[in-house]
This record gives structure tokens, sequence and C-alpha cells, in this order.
């Protein structure tokens, strides 16, 4: 086919090193700049080396500083609010935007600590934090309500720690989105319908570790007020040890991780052994004693009472006769007391979960550990893991086999 005269010139496409080119030349037109915003995901290399994001409401960028651990005697902190002096450019090999710091100063606290602390000072005069509103916490939970990601792994956590101490504890999960746009109201409707079912004797709320971004949702007040109005006693769980969110506060409790936070409502069924075993011990010890002075008694009326006078005779016989007869009445007593303690490690071996797996159960689990409890939730998985009284096997479902009725 001919082209016409009127036809548009034919333009070749640019490749990606020219058009990496092409923007950073116009990137290097900006010159110098100050910009201001907030620091996150701050990170420092051996070299010395600062990487750091600044952000605002809308938006972030990132940012690197050469060599200032050498020169900068303070680091920016995250949540910090900066100005930088710096040169905008583009890092040709992977086409990404950043900018160059040549300097910055430091303008306080970041706006997101400013906001939470404003926030915490108007709910403490409300009283909000009081010990006071505060309910106590059970100290076993038979049936427990988690709030949190189906996804994360703070729940994979607590089923693992509830599985190994308490398997006969049921757990309520409430799945919710946990950071993010609209985060805090599908925390707050996972504790409505936690109190709506009444099944669980606590709540645990929380999550695993993040930035302070990440664990905003639970700073937000229109949750921490349904968490402070809850009718079940709560467990706050939110990230590790060193990271705090304002539910810590509200919540009746705190726990440093979701892992703690399954301890603290759960006992060992090993422990209830243990205090089993010692109590055993103990009415032992007890009754023996006890035996040990009544004869040692009866042997000292004995010999009071040995004289040839045949009446004293007679009433030493008699005295035998008590004794033996005491004796029997401790001896079942004793007999009594230890068959009550081994119907109860009976039943305490009964919660060792292996004895169920030896009555004919099997325990299945997906590829990250979690229990399956349901069909649906079986074909769900590429594989799954059966677990016997002798072992394990693994085990792919037929997702295509219809189910019987």
């Amino acid at each position: 086919m001919v082209l016409s005269d009127s036809s548009p010139p034919v333009v070749a496409p640019l490749t990606v090193s020219q058009l990496n080119d092409l923007v950073a030349e116009l990137v290097n037109q900006l010159g110098e700049l100050q910009v201001e915003g907030e620091v996150s995901n701050f990170t420092a290399s051996a070299a010395g080396h600062w990487y750091f994001s600044l952000k605002d409401e809308r938006a972030q960028v990132a940012c690197a500083m050469f060599g200032a651990g050498k020169y900068q005697r303070k680091k920016p902190a995250n949540g910090d609010f900066i100005s930088v002096t710096a040169t905008p450019g583009l890092y040709r090999v992977r086409g990404s935007f950043q900018l160059l710091v040549s300097s910055y100063t430091h303008s306080g606290q970041g706006r997101l600590l400013a906001r939470i602390a404003e926030l915490q000072q108007a709910l403490a005069r409300e009283g909000l934090f009081d010990a006071s509103h505060k309910l106590p916490l059970p100290q076993h939970a038979n049936a427990l309500g988690v709030v949190t990601s189906a996804e994360g792994a703070a729940l994979t956590d607590i089923i693992q720690t509830c599985k190994r101490r308490a398997p006969t504890t049921s757990l309520c999960i409430y799945p919710c989105q946990v950071q993010g746009e609209g985060a805090a109201e599908s925390i707050i409707s996972a504790i409505a319908l936690a109190e709506q079912h009444g099944a669980c004797d606590a709540l645990i709320i929380g999550r695993g570790g993040g930035s302070l971004e990440d664990l905003m949702a639970f700073n937000d007040e229109s949750l921490l007020r349904a968490a402070y109005a809850c009718r079940l006693p709560t467990l706050s769980a939110v990230g590790h040890e060193r990271d705090f969110s304002l539910l810590d506060l509200v919540a009746d409790a705190r726990a440093s991780t979701p892992t703690a936070a399954a301890e603290i409502l759960t006992i060992d069924w090993r422990v209830w052994q243990q205090q089993a075993d010692e109590l055993r011990a103990r009415f032992t010890r007890l009754m023996r004693h006890r035996l040990e002075t009544t004869e040692t008694q009866l042997a000292n009326f004995k010999t009071r009472l040995a004289h040839p006078a045949e009446g004293l005779q007679q009433a030493g016989l008699r005295l035998e006769q008590l004794r033996l007869r005491l004796r029997g009445l401790i001896e079942q007593r004793v007999q009594l007391v230890e068959g009550r303690i081994q119907a109860l490690a009976g039943q305490l071996l009964q919660l060792n979960p292996k004895r169920v797996l030896e009555r004919g159960y099997a325990l299945v689990t997906g590829k990250n550990g979690a229990l399956i409890a349901s069909r649906q939730a079986a074909l769900a998985q590429e594989e799954v893991r059966i677990t016997f009284a002798d072992g394990h096997i693994r085990a792919r479902p037929e997702k295509n086999q219809p189910q019987r009725p």
C-alpha cells in the first residue's frame, strides 16, 4: 500500500533508556528545592547513608542523604516533621524518582504523633482510660474471641498458642481489615458482631507489628469509643512490645504481642496436671503423718495402761481394738482421697490432645498451619496435612468430587 502525502509521519518509539534520560533532564532543570513533610520508613546503612520517605496527607517521595551519618549528630525518627534542602533526581537504571538531600532542619513532633497526643489528652479528660471502668479478664477463657485480619500472622500465632496450651479452648474468629482506609470501621463491626454473638469469655483485638501509619486504625476515636463501650473483657494486642496505640489505654488490659495475649487468657493443661500431682503427694504425706502420730499416741497409752491387774489388761485390749479400727478408717480415708485424685488425674489426661487423636480423630491443617474445620475450607487448599496419633500424611483435596447429601 502506498501512503499519500497527507499520511502522518511515522515516529520511532523511545527505548526505556531514552525515556529515562529525557525525564532525568527535565527533573534536573528543577534545581535545588525546599521540601517539608513527615519522615517514615527511615533506615541507616552501615556506610552512613540515610534513606527515608517524606509524606503528607496525599503523597510521599523517596529521599536519600549520602554520608549523613558522618556529619549529622541526630537522626530523624519516623513521625518527625522536617524541612529538607534537596535536589530532585531520577535513578535512571530503575526509573525511580527521589530527592537527594543535602541538609535538613527538625521541626518537632510529626503531625500523626501530635494528633495522637491531642486525642489521648481529650480521652483522658473524659475518663476513658480510668482503671475503675476496666473489666477483669478471665483466668482461663473457655471461648476466646479474636478480632484481627484473617490473613495476618497474628491469627496464626494465637491459634498455635491455644492449640499448644489449651486445646479445649474454643476460638471465635471475627476477621476484619486492620490497616488502610476503612480499617477502623471494619474493626468496629467485628467488635459489634462479637458482642451480638455473646459466645466469648474475652476478646483479643489486635494485629502484628508495623509502622505508625499501619497502626493508625487503632488510634481512631470511633474505634476507641467502641472498645470502651464493649461489654466483653477486651485485651489489646497491637504490634510488638515497642509499639503503642491508644487502644492499649482504652482496653481492659494490654498484651505485648498476640502470642502473649493468648497466653494471658489460657492456662497450660500441663500446669493443671502438675498441680494435681502435687496435690496428691501433699494429701499422701499428710495422711501418713496423721497415721504415724496416732499410732505413736496409742502406743504411749498402751504402755501407760500395761499393768498386772486384769482390768487394766482388758482396757489395753480395748485400746488395741480401737487402734486397729482407727487405722482401718484412716487407710480407708487415704484410699478414698487417692481414688479422687486418680479420677482427677484421669480427667486431666483426657485433655491431652494426643489422647483425642488416639481415639480415632485426626487434625487437619493447611499449608500455613491453621486449623481446617470444614469441607469448604479444605477445598480451598492445594494440599492439607492430616495428623494422626502415630504420625501424619499429606493429601490433596479432590475439588471436583460432588458432596454427598
